[in-house]
């Protein structure tokens, strides 16, 4: 799962470069194969996860020249396409709840977590936290875990009586085996909903992790 073309500003051929065979859109947290092709991190571990259930070669969707194996990160093989990359133009996710904000995709991570922006543009509380929300649920599931989770502090503070965003975050902490930090915020989260209960399952989970019973 890549990111929505449709935020996209810079020119197609531009962008191209950079598109996922897979998902067909923009490549989110990219890697390279051998071949030079690109895709989503997330769906070119999904891809060779389903060639090993077949078992069959993963090799590249693309051209099929290259072994899968061979993926890493953009930004360790080829700095110079992974400037490229962060040089791409779009504009705010939020644009529709009204963000005028346009920029490099590089500087779009900071503009959402960044704490003055949104609400002092006269958007609703609602939808800030519902949008912030659903950008930290896309790069949960692209396993982008920090990413998700600096989304999801964003929307804590922009909603703070809201539990949801705590026991996401919280799924992040578990990812990164984080979990004294997981703990911490499924308590934040059953606070708020006691009945909440992935926040519940999460924090039993962690405290499993750390050898406890409570």
């Amino acid at each position: 799962m890549g990111i929505n073309k449709d935020n996209l500003l810079s020119d197609e051929h531009h962008a191209s470069h950079f598109s996922c065979a897979i998902c067909q859109d923009l490549s989110e947290s990219p890697v390279t194969l051998a071949c030079s092709h690109v895709f989503c991190e997330f769906c070119i571990g999904e891809y060779v996860a389903r060639c090993l259930d077949r078992q069959q070669n993963a090799l590249c969707p693309t051209c099929r020249a290259s072994d899968c194996s061979s993926a890493a990160k953009l930004s360790e093989a080829n700095p110079l396409a992974f400037r490229c990359y962060a040089k791409v133009q779009t504009r705010c996710p939020l644009h529709k709840q009204g963000c005028a904000w346009t920029g490099d995709l590089g500087s779009l991570q900071g503009h959402l977590t960044n704490s003055d922006s949104h609400l002092q543009k006269g958007m609703s509380q609602g939808d800030v936290y519902d949008a912030l929300k659903r950008e930290g649920d896309e790069r949960y599931r692209a396993r982008a875990y920090d990413q998700a989770a600096e989304l999801y502090s964003k929307a804590a503070a922009v909603a703070p009586e809201r539990a949801q965003a705590f026991a996401n975050r919280a799924a992040c902490r578990l990812m990164a085996h984080r979990y004294e930090e997981c703990v911490q915020d499924c308590d934040q989260a059953l606070r708020r909903d006691p009945a909440l209960a992935n926040a519940a399952t999460r924090r039993a989970r962690a405290l499993l992790e750390l050898g406890r019973t409570e």
